[in-house]
């Protein structure tokens, strides 16, 4: 869900008068990516439950693409379309003018695959101007880095495994692939000050911990409200996974359900 939405956005923003994009990603994973293991005998399991969709549409895509996002995946991965390309690869391969990226990655190891793939040749002739923090998004998406970028828009994503909404009395903080009220602080200053379009793609895979949509929604909104960000979308795949997508400076659909619409009718063409 969160690559379709990503890449409607984008293919939205081209039919803008922006030509020239910055692309931010919190968590960066690897240029490609294999699935994790599943046992499909297990068809009660929420793992099984949210693979067999991703593999309808790998497996269907290639005889019947119905979406931008089907399109920039069969071109960037084998027939079977594993290996799985990252945001990067598929901002790289959608946005069809000038790209700059600011991406963030804490595991050594990734980070490293990020670097190499920043390096190759196609890549640096694809891309403006890019810069990847070898650590916590807090530390690497501020605002001097982003004021060093001369890009006409701003397409942020942020994508923790799940946002929390309890105060550190009931939620402790040392899992920081986990999104907290007060990160929201960080983006909000971290885009002050910043006068060029921004949008805001605030994904979700989880609501553990009693972190129902509705409550993580009203908990970001009203943060980011503060700061002049609009909610403009929101789509959800089930009770876990779900994107928010805030504006400021910007309106891309004529209404907040528009996109959510779009992706319904999407779902149900599979």
């Amino acid at each position: 869900m969160q690559h379709w939405v990503l890449c409607e956005i984008l293919g939205d923003l081209s039919r803008t008068s922006q030509q020239h994009l910055l692309f931010v990603s919190s968590h960066s994973m690897a240029p490609w990516t294999v699935p994790q293991p599943v046992d499909y005998t297990q068809e009660r399991s929420s793992r099984t439950r949210s693979r067999r969709p991703f593999d309808s549409v790998r497996m269907e895509m290639v005889q019947h693409p119905r979406s931008l996002f089907e399109y920039a995946w069969q071109q960037l991965s084998s027939k079977n379309g594993i290996p799985y390309p990252s945001s990067a690869n598929f901002t790289s391969q959608v946005w069809p003018y000038r790209l700059s990226m600011l991406l963030c990655e804490t595991n050594e190891y990734i980070a490293t695959e990020i670097g190499a793939w920043l390096e190759l040749p196609e890549t640096i002739s694809r891309l403006n101007k890019s810069h990847l923090h070898e650590d916590d998004w807090r530390l690497g998406i501020r605002n001097d880095l982003l004021l060093n970028f001369d890009s006409d828009l701003i397409f942020a994503e942020f994508d923790p495994m799940r946002f929390e909404h309890h105060g550190p009395d009931a939620c402790n903080r040392q899992d920081r692939a986990v999104m907290y009220p007060e990160d929201l602080d960080v983006i909000s200053t971290a885009f002050a000050e910043i006068e060029k379009p921004i949008i805001l793609q605030i994904s979700s895979y989880s609501a553990n911990n009693n972190n129902p949509h509705r409550v993580v929604e009203q908990v970001i909104t009203q943060r980011l409200n503060n700061s002049g960000f609009a909610l403009h979308g929101r789509i959800e795949a089930d009770g876990n996974m779900i994107s928010l997508v805030y504006v400021r400076g910007i309106s891309l659909w004529k209404s907040q359900e528009a996109l959510s619409e779009r992706f319904i009718s999407w779902r149900t063409s599979l």
